[in-house]
This record gives structure tokens, C-alpha cells and sequence, in this order.
């Protein structure tokens, strides 16, 4: 592996106990595993790893193992096979099961960007829905206070009132505009606030 151009770390185990602590204490890139082992059987270390639900490639180095059982171990999850007769097989398969390794994180963060998208678009969807309708809430309310602003005595507390109701409903329907603008991914304009005058008015 290191003549392959491999900068190799390794962990030897071969006991159940043994491989659980070394997946649980570090990610690794590969596992390269015999077939028949005293302990330990390569098609126990395969189902461990799986069940545990790590993708990490997985292969098959044996002088044991048969083309049927190879077969079988392909079928439930290992990546390749290998004859310890036939070790220059190891760099180019090791090269193979990495680049796939590294196309399904590609393919299952691109899979989860277009769920975070969907989420977006469904809440963009859901506020542009609430909007609209706050705004027809807030048309009325308007329409109401301007009607009072007409109708009450100009210096009156009474005036006073509808001007208030009138003012808040105009922030109120400033923020639906932002609500709709965050539906329409529109970019919001920065602006500097003065919060002294806001609570004052509010």
C-alpha cells in the first residue's frame, strides 16, 4: 500500500470486541480483512460493520475463499475480493473502492442539500401564504383607521388614536413585505434602526 503511494495507519484486530473498539474510536477509510481468522470470521467483521451502519469500504483478502462465498460476501456488502495469491490486484482494488466510497458521500450530500431546498421552498411557500393573507387582515385595519383619521376632529385624542392604529398597521404591513420577500428569495436590504424612536412610537 505505501509503494501504491498510500500514507497506511493501520489497527490490527481480530476479535468482535476488538474491531467495535477501533470503529468507535476512530473513522477509518477502508478495512481490509481475511476470511478465515481463529477467532473471528471476515463475514462477521463484514455484518458488524454494516450493522453499525458505516459505509466504509470493505474487502476481502483470503487464500481460502471460495468464488461462491465471494459472491455471497459481495451480495451483502463488501466491495471486493481478493486471492493472497494475486496481492497486485490490492492497489488498484483499494483505488476503486475509495473513489466509490468518496462518490456516494458526494451523491448523499448532494441528495441531502436538495432536502434542506425542499424544506426552504416549503416554508418560503408556507410564510408567502401567511403573508397574503395578513395583509388582507391589514388592508382592512388601514382602510378603518383612515376612515377615523377623516372622520375624528383633528387635534382630538381621538385623532391621536386612529393616527397610531394607522402608523402600526403601516409597520405591520412592512414586515409581511419582508415576509413575502423571504418567499420570493429576495434580498433582504439592510437598513440602520433607531430603537429608541421605535418603542417610543410603539
Amino acid at each position: 500500500m505505501r509503494r501504491g503511494g498510500y500514507d497506511v495507519e493501520f489497527e490490527r484486530v481480530d476479535l468482535p470486541s476488538t474491531l467495535k473498539s477501533a470503529l468507535d474510536t476512530q473513522v477509518w477509510d477502508l478495512v481490509v480483512s481475511d476470511f478465515s481468522m481463529p477467532h473471528f470470521s471476515g463475514t462477521d467483521a463484514l455484518r458488524l460493520l454494516r450493522a453499525k451502519g458505516s459505509d466504509v469500504p470493505f474487502i476481502f483478502v483470503s487464500g481460502t475463499m471460495g468464488e461462491e462465498t465471494a459472491v455471497a460476501a459481495l451480495q451483502n456488502g463488501a466491495q471486493d475480493y481478493l486471492m493472497k495469491t494475486n496481492l497486485k490486484r490490492l492497489v488498484p482494488a483499494v483505488q476503486r473502492a475509495l473513489q466509490e466510497a468518496e462518490d456516494r458521500r458526494q451523491r448523499k450530500q448532494m441528495e441531502q442539500q436538495v432536502q434542506q431546498l425542499r424544506k426552504f421552498e416549503a416554508i418560503g411557500k408556507l410564510a408567502g401564504g401567511i403573508a397574503h393573507d395578513f395583509n388582507n387582515v391589514i388592508g382592512v385595519v388601514l382602510g378603518w383607521a383612515e376612515m377615523g383619521c377623516e372622520e375624528a376632529p383633528p387635534e382630538s385624542r381621538l385623532h391621536h388614536h386612529f393616527q397610531k392604529i394607522r402608523d402600526q398597521a403601516f409597520w405591520a404591513a412592512r414586515l409581511t413585505s419582508q415576509l413575502l420577500a423571504f418567499a420570493r428569495r429576495q434580498v433582504l436590504q439592510q437598513r440602520k434602526l433607531n430603537l429608541n424612536t421605535l418603542v417610543v412610537e410603539g
